[in-house]
């Protein structure tokens, strides 16, 4: 038996069922230990969802552009990327940080893939940060993923995002990573954040949005 637990909200308005999974303290969502299929497929479907709606990429599943095989994610290592100036030609920034900065719009340098000089969208909307470490981002340094108990799965995904509930390549990565940031102009530490128009500032995890 699956390890999900559905809760059944079917209405007239909107038929679909929702399923309610079990998180830990820190509000993540806890790995089951099961294999069957009903879990496999839902697991499958919490990925797809997170490469819809926040740019997860992996060798197959999502935009096979966004997905760095070094897993950094650096801008330096992205096609909008421009030296000498640092310049991004999507985000509408002065200058970004080529060793360390990212966005949730990074994809890999293709020669046969042309760019404009657009800069259309802000900072706070590209999730436009810079890590801490020094490198950039990727599964692999997320606070949000941990080794599978199960192990890998049937296509080698050895690691668990506690985020959006499915396995992950260490290399892959989405616009929710929660990689230590350095300090921003809104005095942001940690985690993917994201500022509303009034100044206030939420953190994904610590304030659950």
């Amino acid at each position: 038996m699956s390890m999900y637990t559905e809760k059944k909200d079917i209405t007239k308005a909107n038929p679909s069922p929702v399923t309610v999974l079990k998180r830990d303290a820190n509000n993540l969502f806890v790995e089951p230990k099961d294999e069957d299929i009903e879990t496999l497929i839902q697991e499958s479907h919490n990925r797809d969802r997170f490469a819809a709606k926040v740019n997860y990429a992996d060798q197959w599943t999502g935009n096979p552009n966004s997905l760095d095989k070094a897993g950094n994610y650096n801008c330096k290592s992205c096609n909008q990327y421009r030296d000498p100036g640092d310049k991004c030609l999507w985000v509408d920034i002065k200058k970004v940080d080529g060793k360390a900065g990212s966005c949730r719009n990074w994809e890999m340098i293709n020669a046969g893939d042309p760019e404009i000089v657009a800069n259309r969208e802000s900072v706070d909307v590209a999730s436009y940060g810079v890590a801490e470490n020094g490198e950039g981002f990727g599964c692999h340094r997320c606070p949000y993923s941990s080794r599978s108990v199960r192990g890998p799965d049937s296509q080698g995904r050895a690691l668990w995002c506690g985020y959006g509930a499915f396995r992950v390549q260490p290399n892959a990565c989405c616009a929710l990573n929660g990689a230590t940031l350095k300090d921003s102009k809104n005095d942001l530490k940690e985690g993917r954040i994201f500022s509303t128009k009034d100044g206030k500032t939420f953190n994904l995890i610590k304030d659950k949005i």
